[in-house]
């Protein structure tokens, strides 16, 4: 052993295994900086440090069988021991070890004082640096890696993702980007860098959830947008409770206000000390699943599943108000997108008394209010101050905002409407349904470039939603192009709905091509030809199309049958003058020349329907093509020139494409319209 042992250092191997490692370890820091700097892949660190412990061993099978001489590179047993240099050669390896350790000490010193960290021990406090733009307080919080050996704690991964973000939607000094914008980049091969500039933030949070047994063990590591630096890490390995999860969290949101340079408000404070939303796991495990899939809801059936799931919740802990209030928001939906069936809207009143019983002033329990009085009420001043409350205790929350801009569009404060809707997306900027929303408010205000801009955001995001989709047909149909809006209403989507094909029929009819109305009706499942409110939604549909295709008298036969069934039903139009129906009393006694139905139906509109200004685009509409189909053309105009009061001169282009309204192209009330668009377009050219 002492032979080899001798033989080892006359060959220089420990020097050379030294000058290996210290010259190995800058490399690697090499690696890393370059890559954060010049923006080289995110596997080259690890390819450089896999090489170089390849190469280890390789290094010390030639520093064995090869010497460095005078003469050259020649094997060991070739040198004799007069010959060999292996002293001199070990002295200048020597300098190199000791130089290479002062050149690690420094910039191991450097790193502890400039921005990145390491991750410490579990629970021991780690160093915080502020990010390098602090102007910009704002966040992004990654989804949550799941380390744990079920798959099925992916759910509780989300969880913990989703309660530090509502956590951090309470902090006043900073924006946060909501989950819709962030779930996109589970398992990206993005940079941080990218990513940050993709949100607009400043800093981006990491995490992993282990969940063994009784305890959980949260990694988190915050990083700086622009540079890629670490500015924090930690470990968390605690005891699995509702009070340690909160904690958690709480503590989270002040390391990252601190890295923002952030000022926490007493408010903020008395945020960070709220206690959880429930004791019980298990019935967070399920209220968690339950609010992703109401979030993320497309379908009745995504609804029904929420809602059941809410209920799992309820049961474990019946003193659950986040629960409730979420529950209630689910059946809103439910209400106001689905069904119009008003045994919902009691059904959410129930679920939003339990919530406000057990906690009145929860911002949960505020947001699920503000929707029942919007949905459930029309109650939009009540409405709107809700919102309000709700912004106080989370003023970077997107769905308060966006309710904000909901309230505001039905009461005719469009500009207001357009800001708080505009707010929301920027806290929640890969938002389709926010992006849609913008993008038709956009193009009723003939502001057509913006619309078009929006909708590129909601196509970019989610291509095959239904609500994307259609809206971006309408949205080309305001603008009077027929062709764009058909191709547009004839994109796929993942969830086949009767809504889907009913606008389709409606473009194809719209463009008056035989072929295209044939094939969108030809094309339109039976499955989803009637909706639980809307029971002759194709058949409607098939009566204009045969009115458009000049078989009238086919035409009238249908709308009788239709008449004859109407009559038969107890409640022949429930979801009747509802804002989200998709047809309305008027529209049949219009398509059957009944001038005496459409005035009863307009009056029953005038006495019944409450003040609703961003409903007003559709309920005048439509009332304009029933007097026109009915033969009033005076009374269609008066509406006609109702809308274009409200929408502006643009109104006309939606008025150009119907055929309901061929009939009055030549009347100078309709020229009139023509003209104030013409004036209004001269001053206002769009692409």
């Amino acid at each position: 052993m002492n032979r080899l042992l001798s033989e080892l250092r006359r060959r220089n191997i420990f020097r050379v295994a030294g000058v290996y490692a210290v010259v190995g370890w800058i490399l690697a820091q090499a690696a890393g900086v370059l890559e954060s700097s010049i923006g080289l892949p995110s596997w080259f660190d690890g390819f450089v440090v896999a090489t170089l412990l390849i190469g280890f061993p390789i290094a010390m099978l030639l520093a064995w069988a090869f010497e460095m001489t005078p003469e050259g590179v020649k094997r060991t047993e070739a040198v004799g021991e007069d010959e060999s240099v292996t002293a001199k050669t070990g002295r200048a390896l020597d300098y190199v070890i000791v130089a290479g350790l002062v050149l690690v000490a420094v910039l191991v010193v450097g790193d502890r004082l400039m921005p990145g960290a390491v991750a410490p021990d579990a629970d021991s406090e780690a160093p915080i640096i502020r990010a390098s733009d602090i102007n910009n307080k704002s966040v992004a919080v990654l989804p949550f890696e799941n380390r744990s050996e079920n798959a099925s704690d992916a759910f509780f991964a989300d969880g913990v993702q989703d309660g530090l973000l509502t956590r951090l939607s309470k902090i006043s000094a900073l924006d946060v980007i909501s989950r819709t914008s962030v779930m996109g980049y589970r398992d990206t091969d993005k940079r941080i860098p990218e990513i940050a500039k993709e949100l607009g933030v400043a800093v981006i949070l990491e995490g992993a959830v282990q969940r063994a047994g009784k305890r959980v063990r949260i990694t988190v590591q915050l990083i700086d947008g622009a540079t890629d630096k670490h500015l924090w890490a930690q470990d968390y390995d605690r005891e699995l409770t509702t009070d340690n999860l909160f904690e958690i969290q709480a503590e989270i949101t002040r390391i990252i206000a601190r890295a923002l340079e952030a000022v926490l408000t007493g408010t903020d404070e008395k945020v960070l000390e709220d206690a959880p939303i429930t004791q019980s796991l298990a019935a967070y495990d399920a209220y968690v699943r339950a609010k992703l899939l109401a979030n993320a809801a497309e379908s009745l059936d995504d609804l029904n599943a929420a809602i059941k799931g809410f209920d799992a919740a309820i049961e474990i802990d019946p003193d659950f108000a986040a629960a409730y209030a979420g529950k209630a928001n689910a059946q809103l939906d439910k209400y106001w997108s689905f069904t119009h069936n008003r045994d919902l809207v009691s059904q959410a009143k129930q679920s939003l008394q339990r919530a406000k019983i057990l906690a009145p002033n929860a911002f949960e329990t505020l947001i699920a209010e503000g929707y029942y009085q919007y949905y459930g009420l029309l109650d939009y001043s009540r409405a709107n101050a809700i919102f309000d409350r709700a912004l106080v205790i989370a003023p970077g929350n997107a769905d308060a905002w966006a309710g904000k801009g909901f309230v505001a569009r039905r009461m005719g404060r469009f500009d207001a409407a357009l800001a708080a809707l505009e707010r929301a997306l920027r806290l929640d900027p890969k938002n389709f349904w926010s992006s849609s929303e913008l993008a038709q408010t956009y193009a009723y205000f003939g502001r057509f470039d913006e619309g078009h801009r929006m909708m590129a955001l909601a196509i970019a995001n989610n291509p095959r939603s239904l609500w994307v989709v259609t809206t971006n047909a309408a949205s080309w149909s305001k603008e009077g192009k027929t062709e764009q809006a058909w191709q547009a209403s004839i994109m796929p989507i993942d969830k086949l709905d009767p809504e889907y094909f009913y606008w389709r029929a409606w473009h194809a009819v719209n463009t008056r091509k035989a072929t295209r109305i044939h094939d969108a009706l030809d094309t339109w499942p039976k499955a989803y030809r009637q909706t639980e409110s809307s029971p002759e939604l194709f058949a409607l549909a098939k009566a204009r199309a045969l009115m458009v295709l000049g078989r009238d008298d086919e035409a009238q036969k249908l709308l009788g049958e239709i008449k004859a069934r109407l009559d038969a039903m107890a409640d022949p139009y429930p979801a009747g003058w509802a804002a989200s129906a998709l047809y309305y009393p008027v529209e049949l006694p219009g398509l059957m020349g009944d001038l005496e139905g459409v005035r009863a139906a307009v009056l029953d509109f005038e006495a019944n329907v409450k003040p609703d200004a961003w409903a007003e685009r559709v309920y005048f509409e439509t009332i304009a093509r029933a007097y026109a189909n009915a033969g009033d053309g005076a009374s269609a105009f008066d509406y006609m020139e109702k809308l274009a009061k409200r929408f502006g001169p643009s109104a006309y282009l939606q008025f150009s494409i119907l055929p309901a309204f061929d009939i009055l192209r030549d009347q100078p009330r309709y020229q009139a319209l023509k003209t104030s668009y013409e004036i209004w377009a001269e001053n206002n050219p769009h692409e």
